[in-house]
């Protein structure tokens, strides 16, 4: 056999192996990113700000009854980023997992906001214990709901509580 032949038929397959790894390199950055319904899944890992607000402030529903309203600490390049997660809600606790961010809508919208959430709690007054979970951590917090919401922080490393009087009056 011509050793011209064994190098470039060992040069051919080399070039079909970087090919090859080049592909499945590139299929796993495609895929290794999280999707959900067919929309790209941001990670969120900055500080959380959360609050409680009257459902009538936000026109949402059941008048009387509170949100319970996340958001990133930061803006974000869209204003219309939402937090995706999922939540547990029972009489003695409310627990929040954010899984990351999606684009509202497809598009950008071309201003500068905070991704956020709005979660109806079902609820005018009582107290519960408050979980909010992500890439960042698990915090909790005790709160109780009567004519104000007093909120005592459990364990926290990266959310924060801020009171959102805007709009509050009926």
């Amino acid at each position: 056999m011509n050793p011209s032949l064994v190098n470039e038929r060992s040069d051919e397959e080399s070039m079909n192996g970087i090919r090859l790894l080049s592909i499945a390199i590139a299929l796993g950055l495609i895929f290794s990113c999280e999707e959900d319904g067919g929309r790209h899944l941001l990670s969120v890992e900055e500080d959380l700000l959360f609050t409680f607000v009257l459902d009538s402030t936000f026109g949402t529903g059941k008048k009387g009854e509170y949100l319970l309203v996340v958001r990133t600490a930061e803006n974000w390049t869209c204003v219309n980023y939402l937090l995706e997660c999922e939540s547990i809600i029972e009489s003695d606790l409310i627990s929040i997992d954010i899984h990351g961010a999606v684009l509202d809508g497809g598009g950008c919208y071309t201003a500068l906001g905070p991704a956020r959430v709005a979660i109806p709690i079902d609820r005018k007054t009582g107290s519960f214990d408050l979980f909010i979970h992500s890439h960042s951590g698990l915090d909790k917090y005790d709160v109780s709901i009567t004519d104000t919401v007093v909120v005592t922080p459990i364990h926290t490393s990266y959310t924060a509580y801020y009171r959102y009087d805007w709009g509050q009056s009926e």
